[in-house]
């Protein structure tokens, strides 16, 4: 355990945070802030099979209400490729999903919305794209939830205790960007 609290503090001092008790939900939280923008990275355990979660903020002003009509957006990479996408779109792998109309960007991840003009308008603001696979190149992460009223979330499948602080850092900073023009836009 004081190796965790020890990856925790070494996280805690690269993105300018503090770690912070939460023993009654996660064994790990850092909390930090990126351009103004609460910044949560939480693991419920720090170990293998257990991922690392970054969370974004972005109701710094606590104006908005729950609204199920917000956009939502779940961007995730692809499970299969090529032939092997058009077989398994068969199968009702990555069914539900949608191109957005950038060859680059649709071979490699799927995009899921409740909005889909508001979806498109995010993902397609300048340097959007690039952003989202530079996250993906940083983290490799599973899953990266985008709500207009509530902030982003990364599900990356790296253990807290085998993450790289710096990729953490930049990771951080990288979110940050994105809650800034989700702030912005929506």
């Amino acid at each position: 355990m004081l190796e965790h609290n020890e990856k925790a503090e070494a996280l805690a001092k690269a993105i300018d945070g503090k770690v912070f008790d939460d023993s009654g939900r996660v064994q790990v939280s850092v909390k930090a802030e990126a351009l103004g923008f609460p910044v949560t990275v939480e693991a419920i355990r720090p170990h293998f099979p257990f991922p690392t979660n970054y969370y974004v903020n972005i109701d710094v002003l606590k104006e908005s209400t729950p609204n199920s009509a917000a956009m939502t957006l779940l961007i995730t990479p692809k499970v299969t490729k090529g032939i092997w996408n058009m077989i398994g779109r068969l199968f009702l792998i990555d069914a539900h999903t949608r191109p957005i109309g950038d060859a680059d960007f649709d071979k490699f991840f799927n995009m899921k919305s409740n909005d889909y003009p508001a979806a498109l308008r995010f993902v397609r603001y300048p340097m959007m794209m690039e952003r989202i696979k530079e996250l993906h190149t940083q983290t490799a992460f599973n899953e990266l939830h985008v709500r207009a009223t509530a902030g982003l979330l990364l599900v990356q499948p790296t253990p807290f205790d085998s993450i790289n602080l710096d990729s953490a850092r930049e990771t951080v900073r990288m979110m940050g960007d994105m809650a800034q023009v989700l702030f912005d836009v929506f």
